[in-house]
């Protein structure tokens, strides 16, 4: 665990400033010390990377010696906004075949319902929810939090909030 020595004045101000710094760049209306960057501020990928680029210049942090693939479940390795222009027209033709399909089972659904006897329930039953929206598996990560860019800001390197106690001085 990592001491830093801070006075409550000028630690008060860099939790102020850290906080409107983050609803500023994210566009939330409130910001507390827990908000996840990902889960509550709704930051991914290359947005991540120049917010943490812009936090580091304007707060003097050096971010060199930190791993963010632990702390963050995308990156801007997995090609950020190229790979969204040639996903989407696979999306699109993707979307095209689960309309069509499930317009298909409509309309059997409509044949067979005069029939419906126990063994054609199960088209009944079956739904492309799953297949439309999949739940995302999130890769085992720690969360990076506000938090952790305040504690970062105090020591100017980065530092998680869980690994710093904070002693105030006079």
């Amino acid at each position: 665990m990592e001491t830093l020595y801070v006075e409550y004045p000028t630690l008060r101000r860099t939790v102020e400033q850290v906080q409107q710094f983050m609803i500023h760049a994210s566009g939330v209306d409130t910001c507390t010390l827990k908000s996840s960057l990902e889960d509550d501020l709704s930051l991914y990928d290359d947005d991540i990377s120049f917010l943490l680029e812009e936090f580091a210049t304007k707060f003097t942090v050096d971010f060199r010696q930190s791993d963010f693939d632990r702390y963050f479940t995308s990156g801007s390795s997995e090609g950020g906004l190229l790979r969204q222009l040639v996903m989407y027209p696979i999306t699109l033709a993707y979307v095209g075949f689960l309309l069509i399909f499930w317009l298909g089972q409509q309309a059997l659904a409509l044949l067979v319902w005069p029939f419906s006897t126990p063994q054609a329930e199960w088209i009944m039953d079956f739904s492309l929810n799953e297949y439309i929206y999949p739940q995302p598996k999130k890769p085992a990560v720690d969360t990076f939090n506000v938090g952790d860019l305040v504690a970062s800001a105090v020591a100017g390197r980065f530092v998680k909030r869980e690994h710093a106690r904070f002693v105030l001085t006079r």
